[in-house]
């Protein structure tokens, strides 16, 4: 994905496939860990392709979503590309997987309708988590209209940052029919192995 900016229409079209292909993978029980522009292929009517499935994270086989997100230990290191790692992953807390690609898909959301990353640095992430200061970058157009969806994705508590299926609900993110694949967990598992 180019690293231009992105009208508020075509950020919110890319963005509502980014949630179905994510949300997909959750309901499978994986996460991604590596959500970023790098990693998002568009064609020219910009339908979109999620690859690099390297750090890909298969969750509890007993896992259902309908009980609640699963708290992880404290993970020694980082998962994924620093600059697109939640709150919780620099600082060494508890975490809970599904929210590490919503974090990423706001930072990536973020980058779509500006053309550059919320935060320079790790020190920056840090301060975010302590002021809670998306107020202090730059405003564009495109970027009052995601403006809530945003602050939702960029949470620093990952237990109140938004699922993915509440962002599957928010207006602006489905204006869109989108096509879907629909894979099965052995699928999804085959295409980890060959990164």
């Amino acid at each position: 994905m180019a690293h231009d900016r992105m009208s508020a229409k075509d950020a919110s079209y890319v963005f509502s496939q980014l949630v179905d292909a994510v949300d997909h993978l959750h309901s499978k029980g994986f996460v991604h860990c590596d959500i970023k522009p790098g990693n998002i292929l568009i064609d020219a009517d910009l339908k979109i392709k999620l690859i690099d499935f390297g750090n890909m994270i298969e969750l509890p086989m007993d896992w259902d979503p309908r009980e609640g997100p699963v708290i992880y230990d404290p993970y020694d290191g980082i998962l994924g590309t620093r600059l697109y790692t939640p709150t919780e992953m620099i600082c060494n807390d508890p975490y809970i997987p599904q929210g590490l690609d919503v974090w990423a898909m706001g930072v990536t959301l973020f980058q779509m309708v500006t053309g550059y990353r919320p935060f320079r640095d790790e020190n920056s992430i840090k301060k975010h988590i302590i002021n809670y200061d998306l107020e202090q970058l730059e405003n564009t157009a495109a970027l009052t209209k995601m403006w809530p969806i945003l602050c939702r994705c960029l949470e620093p508590d990952p237990l109140e940052r938004i699922t993915i299926q509440s962002l599957k609900e928010v207006d602006g993110i489905r204006p869109f029919p989108v096509w879907k694949v629909d894979l099965s967990k052995e699928e999804v598992r085959m295409m980890h192995r060959r990164v």
